[in-house]
């Protein structure tokens, strides 16, 4: 019982880890995008008093009505009110009728928006000051104008600070959260939520996260109280506690009850049947005895298999090597030895008297030339396609399906498929291994099919995965060698309209057996369907990547 315990007390503390760190993520996430949604209010109204500093009235000698009207459009539409300063000394204000007395600019404790622009010639935000007509905290926004003829003048755009406490109001935070919004000197811009947490430091269950501002100097402070995270903290661990008391009482009695049946049924077995009812649970211990008895079948099943595959792969190379032998004889053997005949007449031919003869056998090398290194070429691509290296799997699946229907007549069709359009990149040993599978596909529906159409598809069904299919209208396989598919209704309509049917033979000749091999040395899988109307469907699939070099 102790290692049970210990791990779920260890599964305890990993949960409230979990939870606490769930906790702490989502808290950033909704700092962050409050912090986005602050910086976003300041941007809009950047990007609305840089237009206004392009205005074609500021160009105009004596600042007039004009001005003054986009002035306080802008006003209208960000709730911003508009100053016009120059030295220190306010030129225009929106928040008075134009031409009336205006004070001196305030002096800003902190950074100063307009001593900023002034310095860098960018638009610049200060920090929090008095209004001296609104008697109120204000932020400004500066921006230089460019107009020559007022050089040294400065557009502002005053935002309240109670501004920024509505629109802290507006972000949805979650409940016991609180949220601060500081300037460069660390005063009070806005609030929301219990502000004497974050001016008396965090709790021992909250969390601080301070956030600087991407366009301003100020900063973000978020904070949650600790009282909600303390809760559900202290209800998750109750929780498992119980459950922890309950599971280990449940596996106390449960292992002391499966330790007696144990002991009763191994009993049983070691003692002679005296014609007594069985247990129950002997029949629990007879089935793991039968299921062993099987698992030992199957694997003296593909043992057997696996010799035979072996014996038949040494049966077949050796048929390849004749094959390759007479390819060689009576192909490449006879094509040299006419060559070396006509080069021996063309040796011997005289050059004055015999200049048709000496054109004729030159001919004659040139043909036999080619005729031997296309015999060559094709001894070479039937051992391993030169193409397959130098082009790629989809070019040499290509050209064996065009060979295989100019030498049999069947109409054969080749298509790539792949989801961003570009070449599927294969591995080599993949590669080899998908080439030799649809080799011995289409070898199979030349020796067996009597197909009239075959279609060979390579595509990337899903990330990570790349599938051959090889599909033919032939005879299909022999009823004995599949079932139907499964969930089709016996008999009737719907059964004759069963579609392809899955092979439940796993050594349906050595053939399919050495493609199965293939695709599993490459950790893929190959399945047989037949269709109930005829016709037969190979189907490799294998993971990309799986393939080394070879």
């Amino acid at each position: 019982m102790a290692p049970l315990l210990l791990l779920a007390l260890v599964a305890l503390v990993v949960n409230l880890w979990q939870s606490r760190k769930t906790r702490d993520t989502d808290l950033e996430q909704d700092a962050r995008l409050a912090r986005q949604y602050i910086d976003l209010k300041i941007g809009s109204h950047a990007r609305g008093l840089n237009m206004l500093a392009t205005s074609p009235h500021l160009a105009e000698a004596e600042l007039g009505e004009d001005f003054y009207r986009e002035a306080q459009a802008f006003h209208t539409h960000f709730g911003d009110h508009i100053v016009l300063a120059h030295q220190g000394r306010m030129l225009m204000n929106t928040r008075v009728p134009l031409g009336a007395p205006l004070p001196l600019m305030p002096q800003v404790r902190g950074r100063s928006a307009v001593q900023e622009v002034l310095e860098t010639g960018q638009l610049a935000v200060g920090d929090v000051f008095e209004g001296p007509l609104s008697k109120s905290l204000l932020l400004a926004m500066a921006v230089p104008i460019s107009d020559p003829a007022r050089t040294g003048q400065i557009l502002l755009a005053t935002i309240e600070a109670s501004r920024f406490e509505q629109r802290l109001q507006e972000i949805p935070l979650p409940a016991g959260l609180s949220a601060l919004l500081l300037d460069s000197t660390g005063r009070q811009i806005a609030a929301r939520g219990r502000v004497d947490l974050l001016e008396s430091g965090p709790p021992p269950f909250g969390k601080r996260l301070v956030l600087p501002l991407e366009l301003v100097r100020w900063t973000l402070v978020f904070e949650t109280d600790g009282i909600p995270e303390q809760t559900a903290l202290l209800t998750d661990a109750a929780l498992w506690l119980t459950a922890l008391a309950v599971a280990a009482g449940a596996a106390y009695f449960a292992a002391r009850s499966a330790g007696k049946s144990l002991e009763d049924g191994l009993q049983s077995l070691a003692t002679p049947s005296t014609g007594a009812p069985a247990r129950r649970d002997i029949a629990e211990v007879a089935q793991v005895r039968d299921r062993l008895l099987q698992l030992n079948l199957q694997r003296d099943q593909q043992q057997a298999e696996l010799r035979q595959l072996l014996t038949q792969i040494g049966h077949t190379q050796e048929l390849e090597r004749k094959r390759i032998a007479l390819d060689i004889h009576d192909d490449l053997q006879q094509t040299l030895a006419s060559l070396k005949l006509s080069a021996a007449a063309l040796g011997k031919a005289d050059a004055d008297e015999q200049q048709t003869l000496r054109r004729q056998l030159a001919q004659a090398l040139i043909e036999q030339a080619s005729q031997a290194v296309q015999s060559t070429r094709r001894i070479i691509d039937d051992l391993r396609p030169q193409m397959l290296d130098d082009l790629g799997l989809e070019a040499a699946l290509e050209s064996l399906v065009a060979r295989f229907g100019r030498e049999t007549g069947v109409e054969a069709t080749f298509q790539a498929v792949s989801a961003s359009g570009d070449e599927l990149a294969v591995e080599p040993g993949l590669a080899i291994a998908l080439y030799r599978v649809a080799q011995e596909a289409l070898n199979n529906v030349r020796k067996h099919a009597r197909a009239q159409t075959v279609a060979l598809q390579l595509s990337q069904p899903r990330d990570g995965q790349l599938e051959l299919r090889v599909t033919d209208d032939g005879q299909g396989l022999p009823p004995r060698q599949t079932t139907d598919s499964p969930g089709a209704a016996p008999g009737g309509a719907d059964g004759a309209r069963a579609g392809l049917a899955r092979s439940t033979e796993t050594g349906s000749g050595l053939g399919l057996a050495g493609m199965r091999e293939r695709m599993r040395a490459v950790g893929g899988s190959l399945e047989l369907r037949s269709a109930l109307g005829g016709g037969t469907e190979v189907v490799a699939l294998a993971p990309i990547g799986s393939g080394s070099a070879v």
